[in-house]
């Protein structure tokens, strides 16, 4: 798996949201996801895919899935 062209779509308090290019090995997908810091608990963060029903998104979890399960 690759990650490239991060890119910071908005932030606000406690929180950023994201973009990402991820490629597996024979799924390539843009992830947009919301990185929430938890409030007075430093190092915390809650990772939200904002995006995760759409179909390249769809592939690449069950690509990652595979991975894991073949090993």
């Amino acid at each position: 798996m690759s990650v490239s062209g991060f890119e910071e779509l908005g932030t606000g308090y406690n929180a950023r949201t994201c973009s990402v290019q991820v490629t597996g090995p024979t799924t390539r997908a843009s992830v947009t996801y919301k990185v929430t810091q938890s409030e007075g608990v430093q190092g915390w963060y809650v990772i939200e895919l904002l995006n995760a029903e759409s179909s390249e998104v769809q592939m690449l979890r069950q690509e990652v899935r595979s991975a894991y399960v073949a090993s």
